[in-house]
């Protein structure tokens, strides 16, 4: 996977704090605000309250974004996790394989299929002994000596 799951569910956690920390902190401030009136009246009072309306309206807004934003990564998270695992799997049987092919094996019609691997496969191992595999029955030799299964990175 290009980003790892992991710094996928970590940026979504980190949303969803910085979302109810925006939030909280808009609140907070509107709350403060609006207290005042108890201590201070003036004509324009009114009219200085409503001014942080659009603060925490602002906030509130940015929390919502934030959280929706985490549960579109959540959800990417839900649905990338078993191909992440079924990636894990293929990885490991193709360490196997290479080890195996590395000294060489020997095929038999049995282990080609399907076609589309056939196809590929004659390219490797050469059209006449790819015949004589799949048309005479026979088994023929495969050797890595081409590097078509490069050492796995230490």
């Amino acid at each position: 996977m290009w980003t790892s799951l992991d710094d996928v569910s970590e940026n979504a956690r980190f949303c969803r704090q910085t979302g109810q920390s925006v939030g909280q902190a808009s609140r907070d401030a509107h709350t403060a605000w609006a207290s005042l009136r108890e201590h201070y009246q003036a004509p324009e009072g009114e009219d200085l309250y409503g001014a942080m309306d659009p603060v925490k309206a602002s906030g509130d807004r940015e929390w919502d974004v934030l959280d929706q934003a985490a549960g579109l990564m959540d959800a990417y998270v839900d649905e990338l996790m078993p191909v992440r695992q079924k990636l894990q799997v293929l990885e490991a049987d193709a360490r196997e394989l290479r080890t195996r092919v590395a000294g060489g094996v020997w095929l038999t019609a049995s282990d080609v299929t399907p076609s589309t691997v056939s196809i590929a496969l004659s390219t490797v191992i050469g059209r006449e002994a790819f015949k004589v595999l799949m048309h005479d029955g026979g088994s023929v030799p495969w050797h890595d000596r081409d590097g078509l299964f490069p050492r796995p990175e230490e």
